[in-house]
């Protein structure tokens, strides 16, 4: 699971290719695993098969075969390519290190990410990436934020927790959160309906 909250919570020292390495350290643990398991199947060792299956089923779940690529392009979409990596991570604006926890969150590449007002410090550029990056990623994303825009553009379903009566299809009356299959235009409209 991969938490980004409206406050970015990243180390006040170390580079911006520190952070970017710390986001990929489950990723590289997982390749020293898979070395020390080929190189103990290289040796005859059968007990090191279904470990190495896990392991690499794990990697690639991650994606980890293009982590280095996502991880230089997350940095670059979402507006941090001009920056050198070895820049101080104290040294950036309350906008750059927003972007900086937004692309460390996908690079992780975790199963479950869930965004806390995404598109704050986010110029156009920047969101119609992150668009496109949540569009195409493997894994559930909750997003909690009040951009529209966004929400027509990237969901799937909509959770309003907003108390409320509504009819199920079997009749019967309920009230509480309502759930809306769809973009934020659809929600609108089963909303009035």
């Amino acid at each position: 699971v991969g938490y980004l909250g409206q406050e970015p919570e990243l180390p006040a020292a170390g580079s911006i290719g520190d952070a970017v390495d710390h986001a990929l350290a489950d990723i590289r643990a997982l390749e020293v695993r898979m070395q020390e398991l080929e190189q103990a199947m290289s040796h005859g060792d059968e007990g090191a098969i279904a470990p190495y299956g896990e392991a690499l089923a794990s990697y690639e779940d991650r994606d980890g075969w293009s982590a280095d690529a996502r991880a230089a392009k997350a940095v670059a979409g979402l507006g941090l390519g001009e920056l050198s990596l070895g820049r101080r991570v104290d040294t950036l604006s309350g906008g750059q290190r927003a972007r900086l926890a937004l692309a460390l969150a996908l690079i992780r590449s975790p199963e479950i990410l869930l965004l806390d007002e995404p598109t704050n410090h986010l110029d156009d550029e920047a969101i119609a990436y992150l668009e496109t990056e949540l569009r195409d990623r493997r894994g559930l994303t909750v997003a909690a934020t009040h951009d529209r825009e966004f929400l027509d553009n990237v969901c799937t379903s909509i959770l309003d927790m907003d108390p409320m009566l509504r009819i199920e299809p079997d009749g019967s009356p309920v009230i509480g959160p309502g759930r809306y299959t769809g973009a934020y235009a659809d929600y609108l409209d089963c909303k009035a309906a």
